[in-house]
């Protein structure tokens, strides 16, 4: 494609948007359509770990509690997947004879809502291993809460839960007045351990939702480490409803990591042996890249659930095996998102997010054999007028560009595949301002590092890419733009290991990941392109 070269004066920002698509009529051999629409729960109570703190495989498990004002809260553990619909509580190589056997032990807790501690203790001895418990919990000698190290916390509502069995001196110092060790004598008949466990008024702590609680152990009455919580109002056993969270059945102790996982939204954990997957901690980004396409669906349903919103889709394929690269961001508005769509899949979800008042951020084209597979997200209350059309020969996405351009639109996705040795574009314009620009959709590796550094030269940096293999060779299709300001990185022909490497020193330096693709259609061999800026 030959140089394109606008210098732009402020536009103005159209309220109206408009919508035209053009419906390729091409085949693909899978469909993966997915989509997420961006919701939220009220319910008070987040689950008490988050998944930043579990290794890949690991989930929470839970079972059904003792009857009583405990009936309806949960013995918290940590099961790992083994292949086959098989899950362990173990670390690999342990059988659960020591309390750190179990993945479990040394977990952080967190705390499940806003409240006031009024109880605590925090330093008990813990049980020196699993089936065994410490001495001073006999009942003719007892000098340890039941709960071991352990917090009560009441609520708004009136409600208090507990959290039980934590390690010793893992809660923090501030959050409990309690530090002996043990009571300073034993129980009598007829007392009550709340005598040493609650707290006086100018004793009690607040906390908020989310805050660090200490770490689950193997202290009180319990027979192997894990988490108790259970939620009362007064004497009366009180439900848990979890806004974040997804859960999967484990009858017979068996279920597949790669099923589908379904949401708490609200709802309490479910009855009988249940796997839990905690949302993820909110930060500036989740990216990842390189994972399979069967892989996405589950995460994309995680990130989801945590508070996430897709910013950025890149789908490539490598010995026609189809992968995603993305970057997720915090929520912050109605959203909607789709991949491993075909192209009448596709042009359904376009015509229903726009019905809806939805417009896309981003548009994606995906080669899969000698088919394509497409990709979008989209948002609400994105400025200016816009336009989209996917299957477009290099001549029709000339002209296009050629018209839209001098109709004050600007490209913001430029999505190229090669079928049987011809281009198809999947392309995005708006009307907004991005000040001048340069876009150029066949650059080879060298030519591309040319414009680069030209386009740095005259004040614009590469704010979208996509790569793609043609011939045999890699080719990127660039867009460089004045706007938005700041400092950036760029770096290409990347494996995956410098790519990692790239990443880490760049998002440690304070900057966000804005374009990482992938080159679509490679037989052999990842490779990848990416864009950093603050």
């Amino acid at each position: 494609m030959k140089k394109i070269f606008l210098t732009l004066t402020p536009l103005m920002i159209l309220l109206l948007s408009s919508f035209q698509i053009l419906n390729a009529q091409i085949r693909a051999t899978t469909t993966l359509p997915s989509a997420r629409y961006s919701t939220s729960s009220t319910a008070p109570y987040i689950l008490p770990f988050l998944a930043d703190d579990f290794k890949p495989g690991e989930r929470v498990s839970t079972g059904n509690h003792a009857a009583g004002i405990q009936a309806l809260g949960e013995d918290i553990g940590v099961q790992r997947y083994t292949g086959n619909s098989n899950w362990t509580p173990y670390h690999p190589g342990k059988n659960g004879s020591a309390n750190s056997d179990y993945l479990i032990y040394n977990k952080p807790i967190y705390a499940m809502r806003s409240g006031k501690i009024v109880g605590c203790w925090c330093n008990a001895p813990q049980n020196a291993k699993p089936g065994e418990k410490h001495p001073y919990l006999s009942s003719d000698n007892k000098r340890i809460p039941g709960g071991g190290n352990m917090l009560w916390v009441d609520h708004a509502d009136g409600t208090r839960v507990l959290y039980a069995h934590m390690i010793p001196g893992t809660i923090p110092g501030n959050l409990c007045a309690n530090k002996s060790t043990i009571f300073p004598k034993k129980l009598g008949a007829g007392e009550s351990e709340n005598m040493y466990v609650m707290l006086p008024a100018d004793k009690q702590v607040n906390i908020q939702q989310g805050q660090y609680l200490g770490r689950a152990g193997n202290s009180g009455s319990s027979t192997a480490p894990h988490l108790h919580i259970h939620l009362q109002k007064g004497n009366q056993a009180a439900p848990l409803n979890f806004s974040k969270g997804l859960y999967l059945m484990r009858p017979n102790n068996k279920a597949n990591i790669a099923s589908k996982w379904t949401a708490l939204n609200g709802s309490t954990i479910p009855d009988g042996k249940i796997l839990l997957w905690p949302h993820r901690k909110l930060t500036n980004e989740y990216a990842r890249h390189g994972l399979p396409a069967g892989d996405y669906q589950r995460l994309f349903d995680h990130l989801a659930d945590s508070g996430f919103a897709p910013e950025w889709i890149d789908g490539y394929s490598v010995g026609n095996k189809i992968f995603y690269n993305f970057v997720w961001r915090k929520s912050t508005g109605a959203w909607r998102a789709y991949h491993g769509l075909n192209s009448a899949a596709y042009q359904s979800v376009m015509n229903k997010a726009v019905s809806d008042g939805y417009s896309p951020l981003q548009v994606e084209s995906i080669k899969y054999g000698n088919s394509v597979l497409y990709a979008a997200i989209f948002k609400k209350g994105l400025s200016g007028a816009w336009t989209a059309k996917h299957g477009l020969s290099a001549a029709q996405h000339q002209a296009n560009f050629n018209n839209l351009t001098g109709s004050g639109y600007r490209p913001m996705s430029v999505s190229v595949v090669s079928i049987n040795g011809n281009k198809q574009y999947t392309v995005l314009y708006r009307k907004v301002n991005i000040g001048s620009y340069v876009l150029k959709s066949s650059l080879t590796s060298a030519q591309y590092q040319a414009e680069v550094n030209s386009n740095k030269a005259a004040g614009r940096k590469p704010v979208y890419i996509a790569a793609y293999m043609h011939n045999g060779t890699p080719y990127f299709s660039a867009i460089f733009a004045q706007n938005p300001g700041g400092s950036w990185i760029a770096k290409h022909d990347q494996t995956a290991a410098q790519y990692q490497a790239n990443y880490n020193n760049s998002t440690g330096s304070g900057y966000l990941t804005r374009v990482v693709t992938g080159y679509d259609g490679a037989q052999a061999n990842h490779r990848f392109a990416s864009v950093w800026r603050k």
